[in-house]
């Protein structure tokens, strides 16, 4: 049986830390092996990791957390930050638009994706899964999850 494979990387609430950030989960994901995400749905990966750890550090300016997972069909990428404050796609579409549409990317690529919501801790994860399959081909599964701290 195959171990389970996890990566959990930490980003100082800098865009360059970001961008290293995202690098470094792309070089642990490629080191898995899972050849079944080279090319196209890598580079998704790539993309949607670099939206969320992004508007993590810019949008709260405070260290995230991104974890990634191989959950046996799917690689899921977690980022930790420290709002409550949940993202929103943009439903707007048109060149004058220079933000917003990061969560339309993430709708559109990822095969499911949501947000859990802590609000006693104060914290939030936002989250997408891709697996091998392109999800503009069989349909994008949106999913939210507001789950609330249970102590």
């Amino acid at each position: 049986m195959r171990r389970p494979l996890r990566l959990v990387l930490h980003a100082a609430p800098t865009k360059e830390d970001a961008s290293n950030t995202r690098r470094s989960l792309l070089d642990g994901i490629r080191r898995w092996g899972l050849t079944m995400f080279e090319g196209l749905r890598l580079g998704d990966i790539e993309l949607l990791a670099a939206e969320l750890i992004t508007n993590a550090v810019v949008h709260t300016g405070m260290p995230v957390q991104v974890t990634a997972n191989w959950t046996g069909t799917a690689v899921r990428v977690e980022v930790t930050d420290s709002s409550t404050e949940e993202p929103v796609a943009n439903d707007q579409f048109g060149e004058a638009l220079t933000n917003g549409q990061g969560m339309n990317l993430v709708k559109a690529l990822s095969n499911a994706w949501g947000v859990a919501v802590d609000h006693e801790a104060g914290t939030k994860i936002v989250w997408f899964e891709c697996r091998p399959d392109h999800a503009l081909t069989t349909g994008a599964q949106a999913v939210s999850e507001v789950a609330s701290a249970k102590h």
